[in-house]
């Protein structure tokens, strides 16, 4: 369970991170690479949960 919070902050902070600096550069939208990366992370974070809850149910 802790590994999952954990992988769910890390994602929300990398959220705040990349929104706070496309914003201080004046820039409404996510780039591409920015949304891909962001997309990429998210899937990592959701693996991490599968493979938490399947442990937790052995």
């Amino acid at each position: 369970m802790i590994h999952t919070v954990l992988a769910l902050s890390s994602l929300e902070q990398e959220v705040g991170n990349i929104s706070k600096s496309s914003y201080e550069q004046g820039r409404d939208n996510l780039d591409d690479s920015e949304i891909n990366y962001l997309l990429k992370m998210t899937k990592h974070v959701l693996m991490k949960i599968r493979e938490q809850i399947t442990e937790d149910s052995q």
